[in-house]
């Protein structure tokens, strides 16, 4: 059982999705008692309809499925209701080489051909579209999220971030250590940024913990910058074996 802070199960608030069939029935095998809602739902007998693709109907977050679920929409119409939208979407390039050199990039493309691709082509220009993952990111603040409080978490492979240009945490901290400015005044070594307490600051600026202008508060933890300097590494003193032949009886 998974509890909050206050003691309450978490659990029971939660709705799970997958249109695969393996991750479906391990969903419904940890946690199909324990959720508020499984989709799709657990069968009378046997499992769940698969579509000619060999998906799980009635699932496919790309499509109408989810809007048109009655389970999942009365609690996005309900204002009352917080909704936390966590997702970890398959990561799908089909324009790039490794696609066309193995001729897939046009059989791998039909999820391109459903609901929520559609429209996202009637609101964002570009290549975006190309990308599986903008289309979960986009449908999701479409169609899901309404008000400050709720929330989203997604979860994609560093490639796909790269792919779309969008500055991660370790380039933030990069670009803000890279402007920050040192004045050491008339000292004996030169001075470099302290990159352990540099990464340190912009975290605390980037959530929100600490306001203060991160290039001045980097700009106070400093290291010397000391080459060729006298207290070298010791060199290490070779030893010679040792022999065990006296254990011999």
């Amino acid at each position: 059982m998974f509890l909050d802070d206050d003691g309450a199960d978490m659990l029971s608030h939660v709705i799970v999705s997958t249109y695969e069939l393996k991750e479906w029935m391990v969903l419904k095998d940890r946690f199909g008692s324990c959720v508020r809602y499984i989709i799709p739902p657990i069968p009378d007998s046997g499992l769940p309809d698969l579509n000619d693709e060999g998906f799980l109907r009635g699932a496919n977050a790309l499509t109408r499925d989810i809007l048109d679920n009655e389970n999942v929409m009365k609690y996005v119409n309900d204002e009352d209701c917080g909704i936390i939208l966590l997702e970890n979407p398959p990561f799908a390039e089909t324009t790039n080489i490794e696609f066309q050199k193995r001729n897939e990039g046009k059989n791998a493309s039909s999820w391109k051909q459903g609901f929520v691709v559609e429209k996202m082509k009637k609101e964002v220009k570009g290549v975006a579209s190309n990308e599986m993952g903008n289309a979960f990111i986009w449908s999701a603040f479409k169609y899901f999220l309404r008000q400050p409080t709720d929330s989203y978490i997604v979860f994609l492979p560093v490639k796909y971030w790269k792919a779309q240009h969008l500055i991660v945490m370790y380039n933030f901290c990069e670009r803000i250590m890279a402007k920050a400015v040192i004045h050491v005044g008339k000292r004996k070594h030169t001075y470099q940024i302290n990159y352990t307490m540099g990464f340190y600051v912009c975290r605390l600026y980037f959530r929100g913990i600490n306001t203060d202008d991160p290039e001045l508060e980097i700009a106070k933890y400093i290291l010397p910058v000391r080459p060729g300097r006298a207290d070298r590494r010791k060199t290490i003193i070779k030893k010679g074996a040792v022999c065990f032949s006296y254990r011999v009886a």
